[in-house]
């Protein structure tokens, strides 16, 4: 998955040196998404937990979530958090 994601978001020589992404949709999508690296553990926000718990939580970035349509979603693999 992030290998394709990486293709579609390089220039290509075979095609005059122009982004994948860009030809298919016609704008030039946010490379922001490669600000985590496959398998990176994060905190992640979980908006349904009670506001007496802890809304971050831990969890591993697997890529973003194109089906959303929303730019600032993400697959993400929750992880338990380490109780101390």
């Amino acid at each position: 998955m992030l290998a394709v994601e990486i293709l579609n978001h390089t220039a290509h020589q075979s095609i005059d040196h122009q982004v994948p992404y860009t030809l298919h949709y016609g704008d030039t999508d946010d490379i922001l998404v490669f600000h985590f690296q496959f398998g990176q553990k994060i905190e992640y926000l979980e908006p349904m937990v009670s506001f007496s718990d802890d809304q971050m939580l831990p969890g591993r970035w697997l890529g973003k979530a194109r089906s959303t349509r929303d730019e600032f979603t993400y697959h993400i693999i929750p992880e338990h958090k380490d109780k101390h």
